[in-house]
């Protein structure tokens, strides 16, 4: 006769720690203090548009608490926060092998299971 289907979680069928562990792992573990630092750098450039060049360099800013600014720590915490708990709402309403959301300066990937935060500098993609 035909078996009844076992229903399995995402962490029974992939073998990773339930997506709350990985959360509190990549916030243990994530050195957001490199991020700031480097977020910190006058690396993002300013153009004069009539002269189309660059004439200087300034921090990055990001769209945080209602306005955009350099953010400090606490900020970039809260941001991974929030793109974490999207992807694992989003994973657990919706199951999927593969899912992605970014803002500011982060990355949250999902796939087969495994949550990974990632700090992006600079990417580009040809459609």
């Amino acid at each position: 006769m035909f078996k009844k289907p076992i229903n399995k979680t995402f962490e029974e069928t992939y073998d990773v720690p339930d997506l709350d562990k990985q959360k509190q792992d990549i916030l243990e573990n994530f050195d957001f203090d490199i991020v700031l630092n480097i977020m910190h750098i006058p690396c993002k450039a300013i153009y004069d548009d009539d002269l189309d060049k660059v004439i200087g360099y300034e921090p990055w800013s990001v769209y945080c608490n209602g306005y955009i600014h350099i953010p400090n720590a606490k900020e970039l915490r809260y941001i991974a926060i929030e793109l974490i708990d999207d992807v694992i709402k989003y994973v657990k309403d919706y199951p999927n092998k593969w899912y992605n959301i970014a803002t500011g300066p982060f990355e949250v990937f999902y796939g087969n299971g495994v949550i990974s935060l990632k700090f992006i500098m600079e990417s580009w993609g040809t459609y």
